[in-house]
């Protein structure tokens, strides 16, 4: 059995599910350092281990995958098993790794070859590495490969240092596609998520990302709104530093996206020919009574004598409008 150790090198963050982890553990159709140039093909799609950091053997393994070739790249999907002590610190670290600049942690896999032969490419004798039974994908200390290292490490919402504004709904984009570069606005550094959406081969912008040591919650939240995104400040930080304006376009936004999220759940339980259960309808019915309420509060609060209705209490009407309609959706569902 063979080890190829490699380095790191992008680094991309994205949440949904806690132990999750991505990494591109090597690159086909270059020549890496133990001289082998690993040929389209040679992974294909395969179950592999983790075994501990540094290929730590003497241990039960702390989690298992799949490696899958994309491109000229070799992506492992890893899961840890967080309930065990190794797996927890292995999958801190790589997550602190991930989050404090240019990844450092290095990748190895262990494997055995089925198929080889011997060659020329780019003016070097190389071995080919056609065919691979590849055993584990783990962390490791040192590497010497090409153009690899962690993509992900996904973790829970709400973000600890980051502030997030959704631009669409992952589930709109292909599995394991997503990818992370840096931007700045203003001379401020934030992250883009970026996948490729079902169907398509270009990248989708997904997400932002800002550091919540560079940008305020407020300042997050007004970039977002400008880019039509739904906001989640960073765990701890709801509403902090927000003007009272920027409060309420907060929770206009989580109303509207309530809205959104109810039209699609009546379209897939018609779809399903499913009905809304009495539960439920007597929930949606109570939050209904309770945004006209807030509506009415609104409008005394709002509405001054010899002008019109202010442009909030407008929206609020139309979002009224919008959750009556959904309402409606769902009990006739």
């Amino acid at each position: 059995m063979e080890r190829k150790l490699l380095q790191p090198s992008a680094i991309e963050l994205k949440a949904e599910t806690l132990g999750l982890v991505m990494a591109r553990f090597a690159t086909l159709n270059v020549i890496d350092k133990d001289g082998d140039v690993t040929l389209p093909g040679a992974f294909g799609q395969q179950t592999v281990r983790v075994a501990g950091f540094g290929h730590n053997t003497s241990t039960p393994t702390i989690g298992k995958g799949t490696i899958a070739e994309e491109g000229d790249e070799a992506i492992a999907t890893l899961r840890l098993n967080l309930a065990m002590a190794e797996g927890k610190e292995t999958y801190e670290s790589l997550k602190f790794d991930a989050e404090h600049g240019a990844p450092l942690t290095e990748w190895s896999y262990t494997f055995d070859v089925g198929k080889w032969s011997h060659g020329q490419f780019e003016g070097h004798d190389v071995r080919f590495l056609e065919s691979l039974r590849v055993h584990s994908v783990d962390p490791v200390f040192l590497g010497a490969g090409v153009e690899t290292g962690t993509l992900s490490v996904k973790e829970e919402k709400p973000f600890a240092n980051e502030h997030a504004c959704r631009l669409r709904n992952p589930g709109e984009f292909q599995d394991d596609s997503f990818r992370r570069i840096s931007r700045s606005h203003e001379g401020k550094r934030y992250a883009v998520i970026m996948g490729r959406l079902k169907g398509q081969t270009t990248l989708t912008e997904q997400a932002f990302r800002y550091p919540k040591d560079i940008w305020t919650a407020s300042e997050a939240g007004g970039h977002c709104r400008s880019h039509d995104g739904r906001f989640e400040p960073a765990s701890g930080e709801a509403h902090s530093g927000e003007t009272y304006v920027d409060h309420a376009e907060h929770v206009l936004a989580d109303v509207q996206a309530f809205i959104a999220r109810s039209g699609e759940l009546a379209a897939l339980r018609e779809k399903d020919g499913r009905t809304l259960s009495d539960e439920h309808k007597t929930r949606l019915i109570t939050l209904l009574d309770g945004v006209k309420q807030i509506a009415s509060d609104l409008d005394v609060l709002l509405v001054e004598p010899s002008t019109s209705k202010p442009a909030s209490a407008i929206n609020l009407r139309r979002m009224l409008a919008q959750l009556e309609m959904a309402e409606h959706e769902f009990a006739t569902a």
